[in-house]
């Protein structure tokens, strides 16, 4: 049985520190959702549907950068309660599900739009109202 699998290794009050290249990567991390909030913005200029996805997509990444950094910063500075280990798991699993469901949305995407613009050309048609 490896230390990877044991409860001592995820819950110790006490945790070896991560290497510099585990620091690194959490500073990547953060470094990309620092792009992917420069991209949403960008994107969020737009006019239809796809606005409030680029909005999720902007509130993934700016969480991500605080944590990323945050951990990253308990990690270097060897603070016991926040650079322990059980943290990794639960914040990919949180990014998994927030991902998984952020996908369907995206999915979901073109059909929407496709509708969107069904409606302008049926709604052109339209009559506007006498005031």
């Amino acid at each position: 049985m490896t230390p990877l699998f044991s409860l001592d290794y995820w819950f110790n009050t006490r945790p070896e520190l991560l290497s510099r290249s585990a620091v690194l990567a959490l500073v990547l991390v953060g470094l990309a959702c620092a792009y992917l909030i420069y991209l949403a913005k960008n994107k969020q200029k737009n006019k239809d549907y796809s606005k409030s996805l680029w909005y999720r997509l902007e509130n993934f990444a700016i969480s991500n950068l605080a944590l990323s950094w945050i951990m990253a910063i308990c990690y270097h500075q060897g603070i016991p309660f926040f650079s322990a280990k059980f943290w990794l798991p639960l914040w990919l699993l949180a990014n998994a599900l927030y991902l998984f469901f952020l996908l369907k949305k995206f999915k979901k995407l073109p059909n929407r739009l496709e509708q969107i613009q069904q409606e302008k050309d049926f709604k052109k048609y339209i009559p506007k109202k006498a005031q």
